[in-house]
Parts: C-alpha cells; sequence; structure tokens
C-alpha cells in the first residue's frame, strides 16, 4: 500500500503549481493526466499516456524533455525521458525522494 501512496504524491505534485521536484530538476504536468499504472516485482510503473509531463533542467540554457514514465521500486526509482537516457533517484529515510540525478547535470544552476 505504500507504493501507492508514493504514486499518489507522485502525480499530485507534477500537476501542482511547483511541480513534482527530484534534485535540481521539476517535473510538471498540465491536468488531466492519464496513465497506466501496473505493479509487478515489487515495482510500481507509471507510463503516460498522451498529455505527457515534462522535466525541465536548467543547465547554460533551459532543457525540457517529455517524461514517457517513473518507475518506482523499493529503494529507489527511474524517470523514463524521451530521446534521452533515463534518470535513476533514490528516496531518502523518510520516503522521499533524494539524490542520484545531478551527476547527470553536475552544472545544474539552481
Amino acid at each position: 500500500m505504500q507504493e501507492l501512496k508514493k504514486v499518489y504524491d507522485v502525480l499530485n505534485s507534477m500537476s501542482s503549481k511547483k511541480g513534482f521536484k527530484v534534485d535540481k530538476f521539476t517535473i510538471t504536468a498540465k491536468s488531466p493526466i492519464t496513465a497506466r499504472i501496473t505493479t509487478s516485482d515489487g515495482q510500481v510503473n507509471i507510463d503516460f499516456l498522451g498529455n505527457t509531463p515534462v522535466v525541465t533542467v536548467r543547465k547554460i540554457i533551459k532543457i525540457s524533455i517529455s517524461v514517457l514514465g517513473i518507475t518506482l521500486m523499493p529503494n529507489g526509482g527511474i524517470i523514463r525521458l524521451d530521446n534521452f537516457p533515463d534518470m535513476p533517484f533514490d528516496y531518502d529515510e523518510d520516503g522521499g525522494i533524494v539524490g542520484g540525478l545531478s551527476e547527470r547535470f553536475p552544472n545544474s544552476d539552481d
């Protein structure tokens, strides 16, 4: 049941004004969000259909990439991106999202 709470928190944050923040990245989505949610082998897969969310990172320029889906596992997850390498992340002790992405963009601005 804890996995479903994480799914709820992720989807709710993405559609908020501030978006879902992971490290220096922000994932935003316009409502309504349409997704297929499946579970297997202890992981939850969220596959976005149609109106895909966008992950934004600011380096020298602002880069925005479509998010195909998010995989949530017991110790972390993976943000699956369109035409870009997938980005893993970890949870903190309270189940919140923490590091793991900054190494992809080590000089990202705040």
